[in-house]
């Protein structure tokens, strides 16, 4: 569901018709349904065994996906990974900005990391979608 928004809504047309005419329009509900199901199936499954996250790339893939997800369902559309990051550092406890700025600069950063922090991370950004997942809260953060 989300590749098929970002594809619609921001895919670039190389050859053939454009993506909106083959895509059907995706709503905001659908797109916090499909991040619900995708926190609470894939990524909570992932505490499990966590050691495929060990690598820096893999800790900051999950770091900007935890950051999209929550934009996602506090705003309604699906932002890139520097969008997404940029409204975590605006609107999320302060305390997570210094591991959303290194996720953002994993490329330059090679070094693995502890893995502590993104899992901290990943359970704050799950308790905070939950909130939303079940209708309690938007405003939670």
């Amino acid at each position: 569901m989300i590749e098929r928004y970002i594809v619609r809504e921001h895919g670039v047309i190389l050859y053939g018709p454009s993506p909106e005419t083959l895509i059907d329009s995706i709503s905001a509900s659908e797109l916090e349904e499909a991040v619900c199901e995708q926190l609470s199936n894939f990524w909570q499954a992932q505490f499990a065994d966590p050691s495929w996250l060990r690598p820096r790339h893999y800790q900051a893939f999950a770091i900007l996906t935890m950051c999209r997800a929550l934009y996602v369902l506090h705003m309604g559309s699906v932002p890139s990974k520097p969008q997404a990051a940029t409204w975590g550092q605006e609107h999320l406890d302060a305390k997570w900005r210094t591991i959303i700025e290194r996720a953002l600069l994993w490329r330059t950063q090679h070094e693995d990391e502890d893995l502590t922090e993104t899992l901290d991370f990943m359970r704050y950004a799950i308790s905070q979608a939950n909130l939303v997942c079940k209708g309690q809260s938007k405003q939670s953060l």
